[in-house]
């Protein structure tokens, strides 16, 4: 469900001064920053507006993609980043420039909607939730008659990830359930939670039995009502102006070229503008279409891969967060449902927007934070004792005597930093070990601060690329990585034996280089490490770099990599770590449940070195 990092602070000196640390960082960019024409339908409104706007602007490199905040369900700000079609600069053409209604594959967002639809029909009396789908669909299988609807929404079926879709049976329904009915189950239903987008496609099948043909129901009964105008299915015909390119590895095209066949209905395959979106979440926290109960089961947590539902408890603001991914977009929607506030993106895959949505969620917090003045201006946060602030103590100051299984069973989970990349706490053999991934998780494990490094981010970015295109076999990736053919042909059949040994292949992720950001470093790390993930194993991949465009070396390895470091729990909610580096690190774990928090800290002076992430899976 890649992510979202949420700066709704927690009260207190931290918070206080982080927030004006924030406002500070914006209002000196805003000084810099040359005008800048405003994009088509682009909203500005008031001095909420205009500070979302700076902070837009001084966070927007390398976006493409288009935002919309709302407070108190009221759009205050809405901005387009890039140009409509990229493939136009290739081809001589003079790009058209993005629009805020601009439409995108919500990709697993769509699942959404799909949930949405059987919510409505419930309401009307034509299903239950708890139905067995066999009560909707004719000659169902026995071993799946106890599947429910509930149970496809809530991926609890025990349909396998993935099934093979032979030519032609994605065009008709019933042959897509027949094929979907033959499937093995990779567990009893009502029990296991497995994300599969079968789930999706079966539910769509059942709600065509009880509502008419899927995609007229869904746009009857849920885009028209809930004001969706400009939201419609990819293989509909669109305006060309809206219209956006999907990115994919093998070139782009447009987004209405995905077949809206049986694979992706439910699924996949709904394009809308963060206008759409807004409207939507208006119309639906509004009370008139959706009651407060059919509301909560709508964004019950979820955690999911194309598609996941989040919710979060920071500051003591409760946030609704919905993520959507499918090849070349990627889509994210976090609420604030007391104000009916939001912030909506949608972007494309390759853009990091956790910047940009931390930058916005800052502007939208010092509205709903208690005890601001009017205007929007926050209160001045009380000023910090001197020596306040607590530097990390060493790994083994405390012991550990009191510390039970279940207080280091606690720190397990994935967490996102707001700056992009990740931490993983994982056990093995009894113990804790910290991982870092991205450039700044990697950075961070393996030298405890901060790393602002261009060459690294392009680095992963080129690799990435490069790697997806030897995996899937383009001969072209060949030349573009390397110069040395023996190295290019080794790395090659290395990939597509792991590949063919382990599954359809996932994706490629960049861990990191080990001496990004390092203080004694002067030059750029020749060295990244990349991770490589199938249906049934990973591996890593080791890139020595000839220069910043070309590979010298390629190769597998079942290493762990350098960004790792034991962690040891010390006490109720607090542990510590020694970086590969020799520096200390402090991590605290704030909230319960679906909301966990978990505080680094290191001895970076300044905010830089107090990072606030939030769980994304366990």
């Amino acid at each position: 469900m890649g992510k979202c990092s949420i700066p709704f602070y927690a009260a207190g000196v931290r918070t206080a001064w982080l927030l004006v640390g924030l406002s500070l960082a914006t209002l000196s960019l805003a000084t810099r920053a040359p005008a800048q024409r405003r994009p088509a339908n682009s909203i500005v409104a008031g001095d909420l507006g205009k500070r979302l706007e700076t902070a837009a602007l001084a966070n927007s490199k390398y976006v493409w993609g288009t935002v919309l905040v709302a407070h108190e369900s009221k759009p205050v700000f809405a901005w387009s980043f890039g140009a409509l079609d990229r493939k136009g600069a290739k081809r001589g053409r003079k790009l058209k420039a993005m629009s805020t209604k601009a439409l995108f594959d919500l990709g697993g967002a769509s699942q959404s909607l799909a949930h949405l639809l059987a919510l409505r029909l419930e309401a009307t009396g034509k299903l239950q939730l708890s139905d067995p789908i066999g009560k909707h669909l004719g000659d169902w299988p026995a071993d799946k008659r106890g599947i429910t609807v509930q149970d496809l929404m809530r991926h609890t079926s025990g349909l396998p990830e993935e099934v093979k879709w032979p030519n032609g049976v994605a065009k008709d329904s019933r042959a897509t359930a027949r094929l979907l009915g033959q499937a093995r189950l990779a567990h009893p239903p009502g029990g296991k939670f497995l994300y599969s987008t079968l789930n999706a496609t079966l539910l769509a099948l059942v709600l065509e039995q009880v509502g008419g043909r899927y995609d007229k129901a869904l746009a009857s009964t849920v885009l028209k009502p809930f004001g969706m105008k400009g939201a419609n299915h990819c293989g509909s015909s669109v305006s060309n102006r809206l219209e956006t390119m999907r990115r994919k590895p093998m070139g782009d095209e447009k987004a209405t070229a995905l077949n809206y066949n049986w694979r992706y209905r439910g699924a996949s395959g709904i394009l809308a503008s963060v206008h759409d979106v807004h409207e939507l979440l208006a119309n639906a926290t509004a009370g008139e279409l959706l009651d407060a109960r059919l509301r909560d089961l709508w964004w019950r947590p979820l955690a999911g891969g194309a598609f996941a539902v989040r919710e979060t408890d920071a500051g003591g603001q409760k946030l609704r967060v919905f993520e959507g991914r499918t090849p070349g977009y990627r889509t994210r929607w976090t609420l604030h449902e007391r104000s009916r506030s939001w912030v909506v993106i949608c972007a494309g895959k390759a853009t990091n927007i956790d910047a940009l949505e931390s930058a916005l969620l800052s502007e939208l917090a010092r509205e709903l934070t208690p005890g601001a003045v009017a205007g929007g201006a926050a209160a001045k946060p009380p000023t910090p004792a001197p020596g306040a602030r607590t530097p990390a103590p060493p790994p083994g100051g405390t012991s550990a005597g009191a510390v039970g299984a279940s207080d280091a069973a606690r720190f397990v989970g994935i967490f996102e930093l707001p700056t992009g990349g990740r931490l993983q706490i994982v056990s093995l053999g009894g113990k804790l070990r910290l991982i870092g991934e991205g450039l700044q998780g990697s950075v961070r494990v393996a030298q405890g601060g901060f790393a602002a490094d261009p060459v690294a981010t392009r680095q992963a970015d080129r690799g990435i690329a490069l790697l997806e295109r030897l995996v899937r076999g383009d001969a072209s990736a060949v030349d573009d990585a390397f110069r040395d053919a023996a190295s290019a042909t080794a790395i090659t059949a290395a990939l597509a034996g792991f590949v063919t040994a382990n599954g359809e292949f996932e994706r490629v992720a960049f861990v990191g280089n080990p001496k990004a950001g390092a203080a004694n470093s002067r030059r750029p790390s020749k060295e990244s490490w990349f991770r490589v993930d199938c249906a049934r194993g990973s591996r890593y991949v080791i890139v020595r770099w000839r220069d910043e465009r070309r590979f010298a070396s390629c190769k597998l390895s079942a290493d762990e990599p350098p960004f790792a470091a034991e962690l040891q729990v010390i006490a109720p909610d607090t542990a510590v770590a020694r970086t590969a580096a020799g520096r200390p690190v402090r991590i605290t774990m704030e909230g319960r449940g679906n909301a966990r928090t978990l505080v680094f800290e290191d001895a970076t002076p300044g905010d830089a070195g107090l990072i606030d992430c939030v769980e994304v899976a366990r």
